[in-house]
């Protein structure tokens, strides 16, 4: 996944990283001996990696001050924020926005680590995960640094065998 930079920073373009598209290319060579020993039989398997590399080339999801497009092979969804609730991310895939309304929009390209880009251009309506992380740790290196004895964590429990 990537972000294209632009020269808006209100705007943040998420998309699949291109460099699958070197994946179509191993696909599309796999494909040249089926081609080559039978045209009029295995032809059409051109056809599949280069739909392939026009998916990769096609979904995005384009986010900016108003809301997200989410671009998928077919359509574009454009949702406002106002009507966004959250972002979740599934354990595979890509994000989903959840809606007011409970239901969800794929949002290809984006990534877990795109919500600090999605804070960003959102205006804050996306919560930065890693903001509440980097300010822990600078409250707990500011409280050592006054002399202030940090709070002691909490060990794992021990169990036989088992080792932390």
């Amino acid at each position: 996944m990537s972000t294209e930079p632009t020269a808006d920073p209100a705007r943040a373009v998420l998309q699949v990283s291109r460099a699958a598209l070197l994946g179509v290319v191993v696909f599309l060579v796999g494909t040249g001996p089926f081609v080559a020993a039978d045209t009029a039989r295995w032809g059409w398997l051109v056809l599949l990696p280069l739909l392939a590399a026009a998916w990769v080339l096609r979904v995005q999801t384009t986010a900016d001050a108003d809301g997200l497009a989410a671009r998928s092979t077919l359509r574009t969804r454009t949702i406002p924020w106002s009507e966004v609730d959250g972002v979740r991310f599934p354990r595979r895939g890509w994000g989903r926005a959840v809606l007011r309304d409970g239901s969800e929009v794929w949002l290809p390209g984006v990534g877990f680590n795109d919500l600090r880009v999605l804070a960003v251009v959102s205006g804050g309506r996306v919560p930065d995960p890693f903001a509440a992380a980097e300010q822990a740790r600078a409250e707990r290196e500011a409280a050592a640094g006054e002399g202030e004895q940090p709070a002691e964590e909490a060990s794992p429990p021990s169990a036989p065998g088992l080792t932390w």
